[in-house]
């Protein structure tokens, strides 16, 4: 193809993208300032929102949900059963823009906004341009990205940091060693995916296969070897991060019974009532 029509194609798909762009701006301020009402957006929005005054009012570092008394909280009260991330930049809107219902939402409007962009990069990484939009048309499409663009929830953050980390290791040649700074920053947006959300975990060990799957194919010497330390090392990190999480639980609150609890309810679910879940929490959603 000439480069005047490559150019030309490219500038159409640029086109393309910011209307598709623009759709997801709109579904990321529609509603951003409502009242704490209706069905998930204003159940999650509330619990993380005044979880976000107690942190400032109490100085408490994990979510204090749905405690209001005016003293101060015990720590059997806080929710540690989810990474902080969400928490703590609820926390710095609340602090910057002030206490009201827009501060949480632009939280999750931001993310939402850059899950877009980081999605069109890692799919034109993978193929091509035309592909790239398309998933990019089709992710907006969807009705749970409309449910979730602005309302609070850890994924947001999570896509985002764990797109950047996949993008950053599909760019990278995994039979020699990365250069410090590029493996440091691959790290540092995971360590970020983390933080976010427990689902890091799951990409992190199909990671980990693939890179070791990819070095066994391609064993070379000491070029290899050095890649091979890089995978021990970032295997290392990913169970600091997780250890981690546990360790700080247990420093803060003396015990890990919120999280023995949440594991031990979730386990403890029966078809039966993941049935219910499916006729109930449809409704619920576009409520």
């Amino acid at each position: 193809m000439k480069p005047d029509r490559v150019g030309e194609g490219r500038r159409l798909v640029g086109i393309a993208f910011a209307m598709v762009l623009a759709v997801q701006v709109f579904l990321a301020v529609w509603g951003v300032a409502d009242q704490w009402t209706r069905g998930h957006n204003g159940w999650n929005g509330a619990a993380y929102h005044n979880a976000a005054r107690n942190t400032l009012r109490w100085n408490v570092l994990f979510p204090l949900q749905y405690d209001t008394a005016n003293v101060p909280p015990s720590k059997d009260q806080l929710y540690t059963h989810h990474p902080l991330a969400l928490h703590l930049h609820n926390v710095v809107s609340v602090k910057l823009f002030g206490d009201r219902e827009v501060s949480i939402r632009l939280v999750a409007g931001f993310w939402s906004i850059a899950i877009l962009c980081m999605l069109f990069a890692v799919v034109r990484r993978l193929w091509d341009d035309t592909h790239a939009l398309a998933a990019s048309a089709i992710y907006v499409a969807l009705p749970i990205n409309a449910i979730y663009t602005n309302m609070a929830n850890n994924s947001a953050g999570f896509i985002f940091w764990i797109l950047l980390t996949l993008y950053l290791y599909i760019r990278a040649n995994r039979t020699l060693p990365w250069s410090r700074p590029a493996f440091a920053t691959f790290l540092a947006s995971f360590a970020m995916a983390a933080i976010w959300d427990w689902p890091a975990y799951y990409v992190a060990f199909c990671i980990a296969l693939h890179w070791a799957w990819t070095l066994h194919r391609h064993r070379s010497g000491a070029p290899a070897r050095g890649s091979t330390t890089q995978l021990g090392m970032f295997c290392c990190w990913v169970l600091v991060l997780f250890v981690g999480h546990f360790l700080l639980v247990d420093v803060l609150t003396g015990n890990l019974d919120e999280l023995r609890g949440t594991f031990n309810a979730r386990r403890a679910l029966s078809w039966t009532r993941f049935r219910t879940h499916l006729l109930v929490v449809p409704e619920l959603m576009f409520t």
